[in-house]
């Protein structure tokens, strides 16, 4: 299995180009295929308790990695509670993860608290890019938003200088990750079926088999 992998990660162009851009892709993608194996094992082992420590840790770490696994927080727990048999087990079970997940989460938000002040459990940049893939104007790829620059860079300063202008004062990293998530709540509060229209086109783009450019374009590296 680990040769397969080694030789479908060498032939996969576009894993080797998010790895090449030192993006947490490839990291979420082993935390992934970790925590799948450990989950396997779970089934097969009658849910070990220590175990479960080790699914926590890996659950924690994919977490901070990679946003779109936050969901896993919630099915995991609710998975195991239904497969550990016995209430005092279900109990140990489930406190063991939640240690696990504690633990992963602290050491990875310590060292951005530190770089970054009234830094939070999640990246203070998720508000802004679910802001960039949940507004009016998205049609499920990148486009940089309300005129900001489609640097990485650019788009951080940009999001905070607008946070901030519309607040009308100066606002942390936190409170302006705060305030895009609002923006994307308000949106799909406001325009439902524009928003269910847009997760449609978005299903087409993942399925289509072609790889729309990010900051960063695929197919012009390729060249």
């Amino acid at each position: 299995v680990a040769t397969m992998a080694v030789g479908l990660f060498g032939s996969y162009s576009l894993l080797m180009f998010y790895e090449g851009l030192v993006v947490p892709t490839t990291v979420g993608i082993l935390l992934s295929l970790l925590l799948t194996y450990r989950l396997i094992r779970l089934e097969q082992d009658k849910i070990p308790r220590l175990d479960c420590l080790l699914v926590g840790l890996l659950l924690g770490f994919l977490c901070k990695t990679l946003n779109v696994a936050i969901p896993l927080a919630m099915l995991v727990p609710g998975w195991i509670w239904i497969k550990a048999r016995g209430f005092r087990h279900k109990v140990a079970s489930l406190s063991l993860l939640s240690l696990g997940m504690v633990i992963a989460v602290g050491l990875l938000t310590w060292p951005q608290q530190l770089l970054v002040k009234d830094a939070g459990l999640l990246p203070v940049h998720s508000g802004m890019n679910c802001y960039i893939g949940n507004n009016p104007e998205a049609d499920g790829v990148f486009h940089p938003p309300l005129h900001m620059r489609a640097t990485r860079l650019g788009l951080w300063q940009d999001s905070l200088r607008i946070a901030q202008q519309e607040l009308g004062r100066l606002v942390s990293p936190q409170e302006a990750n705060g305030f895009w998530f609002a923006q994307v709540g308000q949106y799909v509060k406001t325009h439902p079926w524009a928003f269910l229209r847009l997760l449609g086109k978005k299903c087409r783009v993942f399925f289509n088999g072609y790889e729309p450019n990010d900051i960063d374009d695929f197919y012009f590296a390729k060249t």
